[in-house]
């Protein structure tokens, strides 16, 4: 292959700015070109993916058989795999003091509902015949999905600068299954003392066992072995946010109340990290008051990382059918004719956005 090129059958690094100098990069998947976007279905989803604590957007692109390229190769759904910032290329965002309305989840979802999905909606919404976009989060990625959908549900029809359709979420819930140590949060820097951020680095034998049942067998040998390329180390900054009583798990059900998409949920039977019983299911979802439905279960036979389980691709279709659904019902109800959101008159060009060089490995 060319230097620079993508691997066989690997979904396409990209970084671009998003304006006011900061950047994002990530993985896309693009099945149509822009001339060739006439479609059979009424709705088309812009899937965009948001990794968890200590992965980046290889997460979604661990191996040829269990990726999300597939799904959106064989249906013609593009896709975007975000590296959260300070994950890969995507520079940190500035520091937040992890109190009230400042903490690193929220002024994360600001950068995202502001800068970037309004930007990828204009470049690569509309051109690739997507009507919508879908947020699909895995564990932190999901609390920052969460927060993002409530940011956009919230804005007046005026201030709507893309379309949101749907929320998937998973690898995140009410309870740990692991008791936390409240005390030991409360005395962990996030930064050091030239205020860089503090990464979290964990040992890949146990993360393995831990995340993806490997002992139980519950994942094929692809992504364990893969399992060590797509790792990375976590900020313990977004940690602290989503963990600490006083932070993200005492402000996320007003936010939840307030998204008014439909939302999937679902747990892992075998997940180690959360308590994926029926009533902290029930519990969960019964926070989004808004949501005209939710979708909700739990999967049996993975682990915490159902992504890289044997119930990967199967879980990818799922999302790529409620993707659709959301889609498909937001043109058939509103036809974006009742003000929640105004398409641009033309569409936007893909040469409008200008792509910086981007890695093409980022192990």
């Amino acid at each position: 292959m060319p230097p620079g090129s993508p691997e066989k059958n690997a979904m396409e690094p990209f970084v671009v700015d998003v304006g006011n100098g900061d950047l994002v990069s990530g993985l896309k998947s693009f099945p149509l070109k822009p001339e060739d976007t006439r479609r059979s279905s009424k709705g088309t989803p812009l899937i965009v993916c948001l990794h968890g604590s200590s992965y980046s957007a290889r997460y979604f692109d661990a191996h040829e058989h269990y990726s999300i390229r597939n799904i959106s190769a064989q249906l013609s759904i593009p896709v975007i795999a975000i590296n959260r910032p300070g994950y890969q290329q995507t520079p940190e965002l500035g520091r937040t003091t992890n109190t009230g309305s400042d903490t690193h989840l929220q002024n994360e979802a600001l950068w995202l509902h502001r800068l970037v999905l309004p930007m990828l909606w204009r470049a690569y919404g509309p051109p690739l015949g997507a009507t919508s976009i879908v947020l699909m989060g895995h564990g932190i990625g999901g609390a920052v999905a969460l927060i993002t959908s409530s940011l956009s549900c919230t804005d007046t029809p005026a201030e709507r600068t893309y379309p949101l359709a749907g929320l998937i979420l998973t690898g995140m819930g009410i309870r740990q299954v692991m008791e936390l140590n409240e005390d030991a949060m409360r005395n962990e820097p996030p930064f050091d003392a030239n205020g860089q951020p503090i990464y979290q680095r964990w040992n890949l034998g146990p993360k393995t066992k831990l995340m993806l049942n490997s002992a139980l067998g519950q994942s094929p040998l692809e992504t364990i072995k893969a399992h060590e390329t797509i790792s990375c180390p976590g900020l313990t900054s977004e940690t602290l946010d989503f963990n600490h009583p006083d932070n993200y798990p005492r402000y996320w059900r007003s936010m939840a109340a307030q998204i008014d998409v439909p939302i999937m949920y679902f747990l892992a039977d075998m997940d180690l990290l959360w308590d994926a019983s029926i009533e902290r299911i029930t519990d969960f979802t019964s926070a989004f008051l808004s949501a005209p439905r939710v979708e909700s279960g739990i999967l049996r036979g993975a682990g915490h990382c159902i992504e890289l389980s044997w119930l990967g691709p199967c879980w990818y279709l799922r999302c790529a059918g409620f993707a659709t659904c959301c889609a498909v019902e937001k043109v058939t109800l509103d036809g974006f004719k009742d003000g929640s959101f105004t398409p641009p008159m033309e569409r936007t060009s893909l040469s409008t956005v200008v792509e910086r060089n981007s890695e093409v490995s980022e192990a």
